[in-house]
């Protein structure tokens, strides 16, 4: 069994979020997380403690 990976999208351009957001989709161990701001960001952050953290 494959362990889960959580990653954290963030960014304020919603077409990039979807985008980035597809192409990780296709890996089943992979569980995202998304933020458009920094407050959301700080509370998705906190709460989840993701494995990966990508800010564009």
């Amino acid at each position: 069994m494959e362990k889960i990976v959580t990653l954290l999208l963030v960014d304020d351009n919603t077409q990039l979020r979807n985008l980035i957001r597809m192409t990780f989709k296709q890996q089943p161990n992979i569980h995202i997380l998304e933020a458009s701001d920094g407050v959301d960001r700080l509370k998705l952050f906190h709460a989840h403690q993701p494995n990966i953290y990508l800010m564009l």
